[in-house]
């Protein structure tokens, strides 16, 4: 699969979920649910910042050509760690996403 479609996939996966409504208890563009310091618009702000780590993320899962994985893991935490500054930044300092930070860099090796 092409860099640019996966990249494009995992940002559309963030935007999608933050937009569907029922949540109950998840931000959603009706209400915030318990999380008074978020709203739909601070997710999107979250999403778009952390697009090129996700064209990161491919880009390393297609490029790697060690056979220690525990090397390609190591890269895909150092980039993790500065996409979540990333997201902070876009945020002030709002989790938004830190899970997805964690959880979709392995869809994006795929």
């Amino acid at each position: 699969m092409a860099i640019e479609k996966i990249t494009r996939n995992a940002l559309k996966s963030l935007l999608y979920e933050v937009v569907t409504n029922p949540k109950p208890g998840l931000v959603d563009p009706v209400d915030v649910g318990p999380h008074p310091d978020m709203d739909v618009y601070l997710f999107i702000d979250s999403s778009l910042s952390l697009s090129d780590y996700f064209n990161q993320a491919a880009k390393i899962g297609s490029t790697f050509s060690g056979t220690d994985l525990k090397q390609m893991f190591e890269m895909l935490r150092q980039a993790g760690i500065e996409a979540e500054k990333t997201m902070f930044n876009a945020t002030d300092h709002v989790n938004t996403h830190k899970g997805a930070v964690f959880f979709i860099r392995f869809i994006c090796l795929c």
